[in-house]
């Protein structure tokens, strides 16, 4: 039966696994990894025609208002520092990119109103949203933290006959 211990070489852990035939292997035992810290975005979409989901004409004529806390509770509502410029794309039912917005987060509260702008034609109507898997980790206090987005952030756009 081989024995087995537990020893430090050059700073990094390893188990020794000796056999009573005299082999030795060594095999490196690195610590598990740690759990990953998570902040929680708690978002609103509001405004617009008041229905539910949120929906807005696509010809630019209404709003909705999207509104983020970045929290360090997914039930609790209070913002931690963060503050930077987010680019945060926002993708039709298919999952493709439908628009980019640019939102400020200070002091890990961001705001602002969304509407599809008034160009030449009409944005497509479609419904649209704003996805976890588009916020990329961040840094606070020298500290990494993966966002989870709490509540889904939906809208539709629609036209007017």
């Amino acid at each position: 039966m081989p024995t087995i211990t537990n020893e430090t070489i050059n700073g990094q852990p390893y188990k020794i696994i000796t056999y009573p035939n005299g082999r030795v292997d060594t095999i490196w035992n690195p610590a598990p990894a740690p759990a990953p810290n998570y902040l929680y975005i708690i978002g609103t979409v509001s405004g617009g025609d008041g229905m539910s989901p949120v929906g807005i004409l696509n010809d630019g004529s209404t709003s909705a208002t999207i509104a983020l806390i970045v929290s360090s509770s997914p039930s609790a509502p209070t913002a931690v520092a963060l503050s930077g410029t987010w680019r945060i794309p926002i993708r039709d039912s298919s999952g493709n990119i439908r628009d980019i917005i640019l939102m400020t987060i200070t002091n890990g509260v961001a705001s602002l109103t969304y509407s599809m702008g008034s160009t030449a034609a009409p944005a497509m109507p479609g419904n649209l949203s704003i996805l976890e898997s588009d916020f990329g980790p961040v840094v606070v206090s020298g500290v990494t933290y993966t966002l989870k987005l709490v509540n889904p952030l939906n809208l539709i756009v629609y036209r007017s006959i």
